[in-house]
Parts: structure tokens; sequence; C-alpha cells
């Protein structure tokens, strides 16, 4: 019975009904601090042709792609999901798929401290001249158009489709 009154146990149950209406209306749940029991902020609904609902497609997409492409991690078990070695942060990198290699959650999860068995994965996948062309354009800022986004959605559709 203590798991009704645990704050984190609304805000799983939250994000699980968040994810399972997913398929036909997209939303973004807004951050925030659960720290001294405070209850998540509203779900701010995303309108459907707008810029975030196509980066939501596109993301949910390619991350089916790279999982596909790579069936299992570096480490050697079954991929769950898409690891970028460059952050998600970087719109030049974001959807590229030589930054992506399909990976585990312990993986993933320790790719943010160590980066270097991610590296030596990458650098056997595309080379080092490929991977040395990728750092640089890490380093591009520049934000993706409309129009961009709407190539990205249409490569990478999901196989659902919200």
């Amino acid at each position: 019975m203590a798991k009704f009154n645990d704050p984190l146990f609304e805000y799983r149950s939250m994000s699980y009904r968040w994810n399972s209406t997913l398929k036909s209306k997209p939303y973004q749940l807004k951050r925030s601090s659960l720290k001294g029991g405070k209850k998540p902020r509203s779900i701010r609904k995303v309108e459907k042709g707008s810029e975030a609902w196509l980066k939501q497609l596109i993301t949910r997409g390619f991350s089916e792609f790279i999982r596909a492409r790579d069936p299992f991690c570096y480490c050697g078990q079954p991929s769950t999901e898409n690891g970028h070695y460059f952050s998600r942060s970087i719109p030049a990198t974001e959807y590229d798929e030589e930054n992506c290699l399909g990976s585990c959650s312990p993986c993933n999860q320790k790719h943010e401290s160590d980066k270097e068995p991610m590296k030596q994965a990458l650098i056997a996948r595309i080379g080092e001249e490929r991977f040395a062309e990728l750092e640089r354009r890490s380093w591009d800022h520049g934000k993706l158009t409309y129009s961009e986004l709407e190539e990205l959605a249409e490569r990478y559709k999901p196989k659902r489709r919200p």
C-alpha cells in the first residue's frame, strides 16, 4: 500500500499513460524535480505538424532504425536503446547514422562517464577518417530547418504512426 503514497509511483504511472497515448496524441512531459514529494508538472500537448511533433516522430523512427540495424550492443548484449556518441543536443549529429550505435541500457548509461568503448566500436564500424569527419560535424550547432525535418520524417517513418 505504500506505493500509492509514493510520488515516484505516481510519476511512473503517469509516464506509462503518457507512453500508451503517444500513438494517437503526442505529448511532452515538462521536466520537474521530484524532491520534497512534489508532483510533476502538467503534460503539454504538442500540436500535430509542429516542429516538436516532427522531432518526436523522427526520434521514434530513427531509434527503431538504429536498433534494427544493430541488433547487438558493442558489449555483445541485445541492443535495447539508440546510443549517440555525440549528444542529441547537437542538431548536426542528432539524426546522423554514423553517430549512433544500438546499445544496451547499462552501456548507454556507462557511456556518459566512459566514452572510450563506444568510440572504439564506432571507429571499427566507420573508420578513423569518417570518425574525424563526424567529430568536425559535431561542432556545427546550426538548427535543422522545417523542410529538413520533414525529409527526415519521411526517411525514418516509425512502424506505429502517432
